[in-house]
């Protein structure tokens, strides 16, 4: 009765999840700059003739730069929840600023690249501050414009750390970024995925407890009156 009952909620699982899935292919729940594609393993991926120089997407599709460069990343996050109940942050690639710039290799971003992120300038200042560079010779920004920008910098610096992870802003910290309506559906969905996986540790914790009272039986002697 337990296996069947196990079977019978994962099955309610995948099918909640593609149905999911196929509401999202036909409305597509992405930042700007962002499109959904279900087989990616972050759900939202930026568009390929958004990325800047020296920037591609990695095989989870996450944006990411060369090596020998940082990630200048700007939080973006998604009109409708997004591979769960509520919505996410995903991180748009905005530039891919050298490790080590110098005066022949700190060229000035093109106004097509400038014109996708707004706070372009702070967001580079405040990575440079953290990585204790001075600020790029291009960038028109504020002497106190770079302390109010170092949280956004912040998620640049990190970005280095998650390339390979989840996409979002703050990576796994952040996933989820409130705000709007709950879908009951996928309130519903959430609720069964939990319950099926109570249901698998009971399952897995009970297949334990009999290996181990397999491991502690010590067959009798053969003169005993066992056999």
């Amino acid at each position: 009765m337990f296996s069947v009952l196990l079977a019978f909620l994962l099955a309610v699982i995948v099918l909640l999840n593609g149905a999911t899935a196929l509401a999202q292919d036909e409305q597509d729940p992405c930042p700007d700059g962002f499109t959904w594609k279900r087989n990616s393993g972050v759900g939202c991926v930026q568009n390929d003739d958004e990325l800047p120089p020296n920037g591609h997407t990695s095989y989870t599709g996450t944006s990411i730069c060369l090596d020998g460069f940082v990630s200048i990343l700007e939080p973006r996050e998604s009109k409708a929840p997004v591979l769960g109940p509520t919505t996410r942050t995903f991180a748009y690639l905005c530039l891919c600023d050298p490790t080590d710039p110098t005066v022949g290799n700190d060229p000035e971003p093109d106004p097509a690249t400038r014109s996708r992120c707004s706070d372009l300038d702070t967001l580079v200042v405040a990575s440079r501050e953290e990585r204790g560079l001075p600020p790029p010779s291009w960038a028109a920004v504020d002497e106190g414009a770079g302390e109010g920008g170092v949280e956004a910098g912040a998620v640049a610096d990190d970005s280095e750390a998650g390339d390979e992870g989840s996409g979002t802003a703050d990576e796994g910290e952040s996933g989820s970024g409130g705000g709007g309506d709950v879908d009951p559906e996928a309130q519903a969905a959430a609720a069964v995925a939990s319950l099926a996986t109570a249901a698998g540790w009971l399952w897995l914790e009970r297949g334990r407890r009999r290996r181990d009272e397999f491991d502690d039986w010590i067959p009798p002697d053969a003169d005993d009156d066992y056999w």
